[in-house]
Order: C-alpha cells, then sequence, then structure tokens
C-alpha cells in the first residue's frame, strides 16, 4: 500500500478497524473520500472482519468551511465480506455510488463497471511516465524573443544535440499536439550513463556547472550521477507518443508527433507509450480515445484523487476487445 497517499486520519482508523475486527460493533469516523477509498484496499490487503460499509457524504464548505470531499465513515465489525463501500448523502440518504472489490479488481463505480467491465484485462504496451529530472528551473528553456530562455530570466546557449521539444501535462489536453516554445535539456540517452562525459561540450558543461548547486540539492538516490535525470530509454527517443495528463479529470488522449524532426518529451505528471511508426500510434490513439474506454476508465479511477489516470490504471485496459469494431491492425495488439 505505499503507493498510497498515507496520512494520520489512515491510520487511525486502520489501526481501530485491526484493533477491533474481532469484536461486535461499529465504527464511524469523519474522513476525506480520498481516505475512504484508501481504506477500502487496506481492509482488503490485510484480510479484516469488516461489512456494511458506508460512505455519507457532507458539505464540507457549509459544515467546516473547507474545500475537501468528506464525510462520514460508517462499518460493521466482527463480520467479513467482500469490501464495498456505498456512498449516500447525509442530509438527504440519496445513493450516490458504490465502489470496492470486483473479482479482485478495484472499482470506482461498480454500475458503470458492470457495462464496461469486458474492457478489463492486460495492456499490450508498457506505460511509461514522463522525464523526471528535479532541475526544471536550469533544465527547461522557454523560446523567446531573446532566445532560450531559462527560469532565472538567464538567456542559455548550448549545444543543440542535447535539445528537445518538451511539453508540459497542461498543453496535454487536445487531440494531437504539434508546436511547444519549450524546451529541455536531455543529459542522457539511458540512466546508467556517466554524465562526466558532458565535460567534452564546453556549452553545456559551462552552463550545467554554473548551476551546480541546484544539482547537488536533488535529495532522490534516482539523480546519483551529477547531471543525470530519470525517464530516459530508447522507449523516450521514439517519435510518435500517445500520452495522457494524470491529473485531469476528464480522460483525453494526445498524440505527440516530432517537432523539427525532433523526439518530444514529457513532463513527469504524465504518462505515455511511444512509436516508431506514425500508423501505430494513430490506431492505437484512435482505440483510447473511443467512448467505451473513456467509460471504462471512469469506472476504475477516482476521478476526485490528484491523479486519477495512473500507470496502475491505464494497465488494465484490454485494448484487442474494441479491434474488430475500429477495424484495427488485430496485430496491434499483440505485440
Amino acid at each position: 500500500m505505499g503507493k498510497s497517499n498515507f496520512d494520520i486520519t489512515e491510520y487511525i482508523i486502520i489501526h481501530l478497524l485491526k484493533r477491533f475486527d474481532s469484536f461486535r460493533g461499529k465504527i464511524g469516523m469523519l474522513c476525506k473520500l480520498s481516505t475512504a477509498v484508501n481504506l477500502l484496499k487496506y481492509i482488503n490487503v490485510l484480510n479484516l472482519n469488516i461489512s456494511n460499509i458506508q460512505f455519507l457524504t457532507i458539505d464540507s464548505k457549509q459544515e467546516f468551511d473547507i474545500n475537501v470531499k468528506s464525510g462520514l465513515f460508517l462499518a460493521d465489525l466482527g463480520k467479513k465480506e467482500i469490501p464495498a463501500c456505498e456512498v449516500r448523502d447525509l442530509y438527504t440518504d440519496k445513493k450516490i455510488n458504490l465502489f470496492g472489490w470486483i473479482d479482485s479488481k478495484f472499482v470506482a463505480n461498480f454500475e458503470l463497471y458492470e457495462k464496461y467491465k469486458f474492457l478489463e484485462g492486460n495492456f499490450p504496451f508498457e506505460w511509461r511516465q514522463g522525464i523526471k529530472h528535479d532541475a526544471s528551473k536550469v533544465l527547461i528553456l522557454k523560446r523567446t524573443g531573446r532566445g532560450l530562455v531559462n527560469s532565472y530570466g538567464e538567456k542559455v546557449e548550448v549545444e543543440t544535440e542535447f535539445l528537445y521539444p518538451f511539453l508540459k501535462g497542461s498543453r496535454i489536453r487536445k487531440p494531437q499536439v504539434n508546436d511547444t516554445d519549450y524546451f529541455i535539456i536531455v543529459t542522457q540517452k539511458y540512466p546508467s550513463d556517466d554524465t562526466s562525459y558532458l565535460v567534452k561540450y564546453p556549452k553545456l558543461w559551462n552552463y550545467l556547472t554554473s548551476h551546480a548547486d541546484l544539482f547537488d540539492k536533488r535529495k532522490s538516490k534516482m539523480f546519483k550521477r551529477r547531471f543525470s535525470i530519470f525517464g530516459v530509454g530508447d522507449y523516450a527517443f521514439k517519435p510518435y507518443k500517445v500520452a495522457i495528463a494524470g491529473f485531469y479529470k476528464e480522460p483525453l488522449f494526445t498524440l505527440v508527433s516530432p517537432i523539427n524532426g525532433k523526439p518530444v518529451f514529457l513532463d513527469d505528471t504524465t504518462y505515455y507509450i511511444s512509436f516508431n511508426s506514425y500508423k501505430e500510434a494513430e490506431e492505437v490513439w484512435k482505440l483510447l480515445n473511443s467512448s467505451e474506454i473513456k467509460k471504462f476508465l471512469k469506472a476504475i479511477s477516482f476521478i476526485d484523487s490528484k491523479r486519477p489516470y495512473t500507470k496502475e490504471i491505464l494497465k488494465r485496459i484490454d485494448l484487442s476487445q474494441l479491434n474488430s469494431k475500429y477495424k484495427t491492425d488485430t496485430q496491434l495488439c499483440l505485440l
């Protein structure tokens, strides 16, 4: 469960559930809806004796003057059921939703899932996350009338072979994107590359070393090499990408083509698959933007979370179920 956003409320409720799940009784706790979602995951993993789970939504702005989806988490102790949570309105008792576990799959909307569960399976390609560097003020450059400029307002001139077109997740909101004013300095082809070779490129080396303090402050172990980045490999340099921004509520897949003959790099709020062939990329892009896929994604993802569409969610799409309907190359989904 390390991938979930863990907070103190989750810890307290989980501790209580584990401590008293063998007793007959009830539990009620105020919490965020996102906490209730995580609790359903924990209850299943920990195999707890919990049943009749409900979440009664409240008007948080009216009651507590905060803008967050919250409510009363209720459950019976001492009896085990497949974890499912009924969401109801506290004021009207109107049923809003039912989420939880179906056939070992975590589902955000039972009713919608029943209609589109035929798309549950394994995605035929590997989803990748955009590039991560923790040095955007130096590595991300904007094209201006003065030339390329970094976040400090400095004009930057480096060897062009290290410059690639760059798109932020906020640009992944159109069916296709073919232009950008932003560029990224890509210092490695693979994460294992020794970055000391950069000394052979004086413009880039002088620029990077002049901002060495920013790189040296990076705490993640993935940046153990100086000036290193993460999210590179053969896949990152393929010319065509189909991408989705993880943080928007509405799922939309964008076809990204090379700009001025160079592959486009994406930021780490996006997930993408990459191709050498435009035809392959276009066919997969069309399938992913079908109404069926969009509804399936809404059935299995929680759109009010910080990042509704994660790699784990996207991996569950079975494209082969749509090949015949959309008359795509069936071999495409068997690669």
